[in-house]
């Protein structure tokens, strides 16, 4: 099987490109890449390209990555968005969850753990905002970004809901 898979090259090393890919770096031939993609050695650092990734493993068919035209959403599909967002709100709770674990501010006698951070929000910022952000608790993040995850491959038509694509831009930061 084959697949598509984003390059950055880093650096040239002798013969050699040093290239980032999602699994970590790798060497490739630098002639090879050159000669794919028509271009001089000297303009490949730094250049981002897309190759397949044959079924073992090796990168070839290298091409570059087109860049999206002025006002085009960064992303290149909604369900890089979705899944983007999703795995930004696990960073994020994550971050939370051992906040709370470990910083003592957030322990309370009046309620028990899985209650901690509402009623810490609740207590320092009160009011509207303290309620909203009370229902905003880890485990209702996490409840949101396994939702993202599923809509990402779409219904059974693989159409992608268009509330959850307009969460998922929201949560990357489109207003």
């Amino acid at each position: 099987m084959t697949r598509r898979a984003p390059v950055i090259i880093d650096r040239l090393t002798g013969d050699l490109a040093i290239v980032t890919t999602s699994i970590g770096p790798e060497c490739y031939r630098t002639a090879d890449i050159a000669v794919t993609l028509h271009t001089s050695l000297a303009q490949l650092p730094g250049s981002q390209l897309t190759a397949t990734r044959d079924p073992h493993g090796r990168l070839y068919d290298w091409t570059p990555t087109p860049t999206p035209p002025p006002g085009a959403h960064p992303m290149t599909t909604p369900a890089a968005e979705l899944r983007a967002a999703s795995q930004t709100l696990r960073q994020h709770t994550d971050a939370a969850e051992a906040d709370i674990d470990t910083n003592p501010a957030w322990r309370s006698a009046l309620t028990d753990r899985p209650n901690w951070y509402a009623n810490g929000v609740r207590n320092g910022l009160g009011g509207p905002s303290g309620e909203l952000a009370a229902l905003m608790s880890p485990k209702t993040c996490r409840a949101i970004a396994e939702l993202l995850d599923d809509q990402a491959d779409g219904d059974d038509e693989g159409v992608i809901n268009p509330y959850a694509l307009a969460l998922a831009r929201a949560l990357n930061g489109d207003r």
